[in-house]
Parts: structure tokens; sequence; C-alpha cells
């Protein structure tokens, strides 16, 4: 009787540890998708903006203004172009150790890994610029600034990370209120 115990306690820890391998085989897989769909998309958005820099060049009009920016948002450091290029191949660097550390987190939340690929796509694009130009191309005419595709997609990814951390901040206040009442 014993041994017969012994035999399907034995049998469940099997079960029990197949279940688990098919559950991180189907993570592993599913991550694999993700970086896949991350690096094809990153690719795509930096293609798109490289395109651009380069088709509109020779346009000038309301809309499209080329400008050569050697600083950084509204020529802030225009001159110090070097220093700039070392700081942002700095900052990606980091952005992508912060990626790769926190890969988890970033692939089970939709709001996170869309920003994720496209302020590493707009880096990539002006890094890019400023590495082999010297300056950042941009073309995109709004009043009193001019910007570009990967400015755009920078922007926007930081609207949501803010949208994201707003949301986790509201569902810990709900919880923390839940828990007094």
């Amino acid at each position: 009787m014993t041994n017969n115990n012994t035999n399907k306690i034995n049998n469940n820890k099997i079960n029990s540890n197949k279940v688990n391998i098919n559950k991180i085989n189907k993570n592993k897989y599913n991550n694999e998708k993700r970086y896949v769909f991350f690096i094809f998309t990153s690719i795509f958005l930096l293609f798109i903006d490289l395109f651009l820099k380069s088709f509109t060049k020779n346009i000038n009009n309301y809309i499209i203004r080329p400008v050569k920016n050697y600083g950084i948002s509204l020529g802030i450091l225009n001159k110090y172009p070097l220093i700039i290029s070392i700081l942002s191949i700095i900052f990606l660097s980091y952005m992508i150790y912060i990626f790769l550390k926190n890969r988890e987190i970033i692939f089970k939340n939709k709001i996170l890994f869309i920003s994720s690929i496209l302020i590493f796509s707009g880096a990539v694009s002006n890094t890019f610029d400023r590495i082999f130009l010297g300056y950042v191309r941009d073309y995109i005419y709004m009043y009193f600034f001019v910007n570009n595709l990967a400015d755009i997609y920078i922007s926007v990814a930081i609207l949501l990370f803010f949208i994201f951390y707003k949301s986790k901040e509201n569902k810990f206040k709900e919880n923390k209120s839940i828990k007094k009442g």
C-alpha cells in the first residue's frame, strides 16, 4: 500500500513537472515571438524615418522644412555635437540594458511593449544621424520648432509610459483604499 502511494506521488510530481516544462516552453516560444516582433517592427519604423529624412532633404514648403539639428530638442546644446553623440550612445546602451533586464515585465504589458518599440526606434534613428552625419535631420515644421518622425516616436512613447504609470498609480490607490475600507 505504501509503495503504491509513493508511486502515485512520484507520478503526480512527474506530471506536475511536465506541465511546468510545457508552460516554460510556451513562455519561451511567446518571448521569442515578441523579440522577433520587437526587432522587425523597430527596424521597419527606423527605415520609415530614415527614408523620410532622405526623401525630404530637397523639399521646402509650409510643412516640410529640412533642418540640420546639431543639438538636442529645440537646438539645445547645439555647440557640442560630439558630447551629444556620446551621450546618445550611452543613453541607447542603457536603454537596451533596461529593456533586457525588464523584458518579462515589458512583454506582459502592451503599453510598455509598444512604447519600448517606439522609443528604441526613435533613439536609434537619431543616434544613427548623430554618428554618421554629426547632426539630426529634422524636417516636420510645427509652428516654432522642427522635428522628425523619430522625435514623434519618442514623444508618443513618453506619453504611453505616462499613461502606463498613471494607470498603475490609480490601481495602487484603489487597492489601498479597498484595504482601508
